[in-house]
């Protein structure tokens, strides 16, 4: 007893996008693989990343205009 039963949602139709949404289909592909040959092209370095954050600590304007706070014991 070989039964074949088929999908009855293998055949439906598939509905044809309207070409607005094709293209904006389109266009988010292409803006995504440009963000990602951009991001191969200049990959991130988090050792210089690190030193620019100190060499720029050591500015005394930075010093003079940064705000720091953190909570302690629920007061900030």
């Amino acid at each position: 007893m070989n039964n074949v039963v088929s999908n009855p949602f293998g055949s439906a139709p598939q509905a044809a996008g309207s070409s607005a949404a094709t293209s904006d289909h389109h266009r988010a592909i292409a803006e995504i693989q440009a963000a990602m040959v951009i991001a191969q092209q200049n990959p991130r370095n988090q050792i210089a990343a690190m030193d620019g954050i100190l060499n720029s600590c050591t500015r005394p304007s930075l010093a003079n205009a940064a705000i720091y706070s953190y909570a302690k014991e629920g007061k900030t």
